[in-house]
C-alpha cells in the first residue's frame, strides 16, 4: 500500500478538505480513465464515469477501509459504475460494438491500444463476458496483481482469480487462433 496516499486519505477524512482530494485525483485519474475507456469503449462515457468515480469516492471516503489498497477501492467503484452503465445500455448490444473505438489522438498509447485491439483480438474479446473481459483488462492492460484483482472483483481467494484468469486466457487464445485461421482461409477447406 502507498503510505503517502493512505496518510493523505486519513487527513482528508479528518478535515473534509476537498482541495487535498485533488491530489488523489491527479494521481489516479489517468489509470481510472483508461480502465473505464477499456471497459466501455467510448471516450465520452469513460470521461463522465471517471468524474463520477472520484465524486463517489470523495462522498464515500468514510467507507474506505485501509485493509484494501486505495487504488483497488477506486477500481472497484469504477467497475461498478461501468457495469451499471453497460447494463443501462443493453450490455449484449454494447459488447458487440465495444471494440469500434474512435478517438482523435494518435498517441503512443493509442497505437498500442490499436495493436492490442486488432480485428481478431476485438472479435475474441467481444465473446467474453463482462467479468472475463474485466479480468483480462485488469491483468494485462492495467498490469494489476492477482491480489489487487481479488480485491477489486471481491473474489474469495487469489487462487480463484488465478484459475478464472487462466481459463479466460485459454478461451481467448482458442478464439484468437480460430479468428486467424478464418482470416487466412485455413478454415475454408476440409480435408478428410
Amino acid at each position: 500500500m502507498d503510505e503517502q496516499v493512505e496518510s493523505l486519505i486519513e487527513e482528508i477524512r479528518q478535515t473534509g478538505d476537498s482541495e487535498k482530494f485533488t491530489q488523489i485525483i491527479v494521481k489516479f485519474q489517468s489509470p481510472i480513465y483508461r480502465y473505464c475507456f477499456r471497459l466501455l469503449g467510448n471516450q465520452q462515457d469513460a470521461e463522465d464515469l471517471t468524474q463520477d468515480v472520484f465524486i463517489r469516492a470523495f462522498q464515500n471516503l468514510e467507507q474506505y477501509r485501509p485493509a484494501v489498497s486505495f487504488s483497488a477501492w477506486l477500481y472497484r467503484i469504477a467497475y461498478n459504475q461501468c457495469s451499471n452503465k453497460l447494463k443501462r445500455k443493453k450490455i449484449f448490444d454494447r459488447i458487440r460494438s465495444i471494440m469500434n473505438w474512435t478517438t482523435t489522438t494518435d498517441s503512443v498509447e493509442q497505437y498500442v491500444e490499436n495493436q492490442l485491439f486488432s480485428e481478431p483480438m476485438a472479435r475474441a474479446l467481444s465473446q467474453l463476458s463482462l467479468v472475463e473481459r474485466n479480468l483480462i483488462i485488469l491483468r494485462i492492460l492495467e498490469e494489476r496483481s492477482f491480489e489487487e484483482i481479488r480485491e477489486i472483483l471481491s473474489y474469495t481467494s487469489t487462487e480463484a482469480v488465478k484459475k478464472k484468469y487462466q481459463r479466460t486466457k485459454n478461451k481467448l487464445k482458442v478464439w484468437l487462433q480460430e479468428g486467424e485461421e478464418l482470416e487466412n482461409g485455413a478454415g475454408a477447406t476440409f480435408q478428410g
